[in-house]
């Protein structure tokens, strides 16, 4: 039994990491820190709201037909019969909408909006006027991105929440008020868009020069491209490459902060687990970011840039190993809980990472993701058009299944990329991994979760609700 930490930075693709066969050294204090490492890691949703209850309960996101947390058993509440004292320290807006800080016994949230570099914040009245006109569509839509464009041209990024360097603090902060043993869990966001970083870590990575105005117009067009479709600009390769570049970076920052935070921890008497919620698109297949809404018109996709995720381990306990046996976040409920040494009544869809990293590699362990499209969980079925979706990956066959449109089915040792459906050539494999799949899958039903105004509001200023 010892202190336990978790740390999740949003949005963080597996293949942007050395440790996964990244060219780009932007994670050198993690390289050095791993000690177990899951080459095949995955996330169990491809966006927050969905992939972190199967984090915090060890259940695949709709084998109870809904995907919220609701009233389903946690680590937490199995920690909370220990002498564990559990922290969360988080900027995501979702985890309060969603309920997962309540049964923590400490919470720092940090997604009150921040201040630019002149004192304005997004609450402006010009940036609601022009959100409040890209809704629109047609003439005046047009007319409010070009607005929103300008105004970034002069005015430059805008970070509606706190940094991960002051997550990092109030985690430190807590650590050494707090009687051991703890479990911190610490949710970044630098890595999620706007993406965070300082204009250093920019031109350590990039070929570009750092120009911030030029970072927020090409960031306010490409979101505005998601949102939208092709509604007023399309982006050249030079400006999709500034936008890896600027993620890259954000991702040197996280790990520039992970390594200072580390540093001054107990490791002996520590475990910590490093992973993600989910990946992040970069136009393989047309879209940029992630989705999760109605309000944007494309579809959830579950390919492996938006899916497969770092998990990492290193501290007290923990074997030297790299580990080729596919694993997603539904182990890391009872791996919490072996390290804790607490037991718990809940039957877990995962299995301890400790105890996979002791077994003989099985290459064929299943992983399974799910998804509704669009992707917000509350009343997800009420949603006009709203479908479910689903993935399996055995080996090295991958079928993805969706609920209205066509199935697909994909070889990863021979098309990593997943560019060539073979779903005709291998049909009854597919038709094993999608009966296998779809057991997963509970009737449809609706969340009963209510979201408070003052959280409406702020979701909405954060561009997450319409």
């Amino acid at each position: 039994m010892g202190n336990l930490i978790l740390i999740t930075a949003d949005s963080l693709r597996a293949d942007h990491m050395p440790l996964y066969g990244y060219d780009r050294n932007i994670t050198p204090n993690l390289d050095s820190l791993a000690e177990l490492v899951f080459k095949q890691s995955y996330s169990n949703g491809p966006v927050t709201p969905i992939s972190i209850p199967s984090l915090l309960t060890s259940k695949y996101p709709l084998e109870d037909g809904h995907i919220t947390v609701d009233t389903k058993p946690t680590f937490i509440d199995d920690l909370h019969s220990s002498s564990y004292t559990t922290g969360l320290v988080t900027s995501n807006i979702q985890f309060e909408r969603f309920e997962y800080t309540d049964r923590f016994d400490y919470v720092a949230n940090g997604t009150k909006a921040k201040q630019n570099t002149d004192g304005k914040n997004e609450t402006d009245p010009l940036i609601r006027l022009a959100k409040w006109g890209l809704h629109q569509g047609g003439v005046i839509g047009k007319a409010a991105a070009v607005a929103k464009e300008t105004f970034h041209r002069f005015r430059g990024p805008i970070v509606s929440r706190q940094p991960d360097s002051d997550l990092f603090m109030k985690s430190e902060e807590w650590i050494s008020t707090v009687e051991e043993p703890y479990l911190l869990w610490l949710h970044g966001m630098d890595t999620h868009t706007p993406f965070v970083f300082s204009p250093e870590h920019f031109e350590q990575v990039s070929e570009f020069e750092y120009d911030p105005n030029r970072f927020a117009r090409i960031l306010e067009r490409a979101m505005t491209h998601m949102r939208k479709g092709d509604f007023v600009w399309s982006l050249d390769t030079d400006q999709r490459q500034y936008l890896v570049d600027a993620y890259d970076a954000s991702i040197l920052n996280f790990d520039q902060q992970l390594g200072e935070f580390i540093n001054r921890l107990d490791l002996e008497e520590t475990t910590v687990i490093v992973s993600s919620d989910h990946g992040e698109e970069f136009w393989e297949r047309g879209h940029f970011s992630h989705p999760g809404r109605d309000t944007i018109p494309r579809p959830m996709t579950l390919y492996e840039e938006i899916v497969k995720i770092p998990l990492v381990m290193f501290g007290k306990d923990v074997p030297n190993r790299k580990i080729k046996t596919p694993v997603s976040l539904i182990d890391v409920f009872p791996t919490i809980l072996d390290l804790a040494d607490v037991e718990t009544d809940t039957k877990p869809r995962g299995e301890s990472l400790l105890r996979i990293a002791e077994a003989n590699e099985d290459l064929s362990r299943p992983v399974i993701t799910q998804t509704t499209s669009p992707g917000d969980p509350n009343h997800y079925a009420q949603s006009e058009g709203a479908y479910r979706m689903g993935s399996i990956r055995r080996g090295d066959l991958k079928y993805i299944y969706n609920e209205k449109h066509d199935h697909e089915l994909y070889d990863l040792s021979t098309d990593p990329e997943e560019q060539n459906n073979i779903i005709a050539a291998r049909a009854h494999e597919a038709d094993q991994l999608r009966g296998e799949l779809l057991r997963y899958f509970g009737e449809v039903t609706d969340s009963e979760l209510e979201t408070s105004s003052s959280v409406e509001d702020r979701l909405k200023e954060l561009g997450y609700l319409g």
